[in-house]
């Protein structure tokens, strides 16, 4: 797929493109750090992610106020914050199954989810590796073949209205994205940039829920 050097939500959705690379990627591994994660946001990309060959979640929490700027964060907030969305998510039969394919995704052996309790973790960013598990490729996590670095969450707003700044960087770039991301930069800057047709807010439905996902998180 061609991907954009910028993703903003309202020229480019971030769900769109990983759906997009997640597609393309089937059985390969990716590595994703976000500060805030929810079922809404797993239920944008979750096809995608099932056919991952390995998956791994660092999750994080955010200072809320100045005076938390250089203290350790409380390792219940991301919990409770976890437990919050659930609470407030429409308690339906689609709610129920999602929560439940996120539950059972956590438990595979090929998932791993993991809480950064050193500091508060302000990263978001996507990492795509061309690795797949069995293979004997000592370094190939350490070179990802896509990455997405910016500021959206692990949320359903984070990856489809918010407005948002992300960079795409792909090791090999043909012809055909690199003419789109500079003809991008060039309108971003003369104000013209091109904005989604859809325009209409997306909003994610809230209300009651079900399962303790946040008792599956480490200690």
């Amino acid at each position: 797929m061609k991907l954009p050097y910028v993703i903003d939500n309202q020229t480019h959705v971030l769900a769109d493109i990983l759906r997009g690379l997640l597609t393309e990627h089937k059985g390969r591994s990716l590595d994703v750090a976000t500060a805030y994660f929810t079922v809404g946001g797993f239920g944008l990309v979750k096809e995608g992610l099932m056919d991952l060959g390995n998956f791994r979640l660092l999750l994080g929490a955010e200072p809320r106020s100045g005076e938390q700027i250089g203290l350790r964060p409380d390792t219940g907030v991301v919990k409770g914050l976890i437990r919050k969305d659930l609470e407030e998510i429409p308690f339906d039969e689609n709610t129920l199954r999602l929560v439940e394919d996120l539950i059972a995704y956590l438990q595979r052996d090929s998932v791993q989810v993991r809480l950064h309790d050193k500091g508060f973790l302000h990263a978001k960013c996507w990492l795509f590796y061309s690795d797949r598990p069995g293979q004997q490729m000592l370094f190939d996590r350490f070179r990802p073949i896509v990455a997405i670095v910016g500021s959206s969450n692990f949320t359903f707003p984070g990856l489809t209205s918010n407005r948002e700044l992300n960079l795409a960087h792909k090791v090999l770039l043909d012809t055909t994205e690199a003419e789109l991301n500079a003809t991008y930069l060039q309108r971003t800057r003369q104000g013209i940039a091109p904005r989604r047709t859809d325009d209409a807010p997306v909003k994610e439905v809230r209300h009651l829920a079900p399962p303790d996902l946040a008792a599956l998180l480490p200690v």
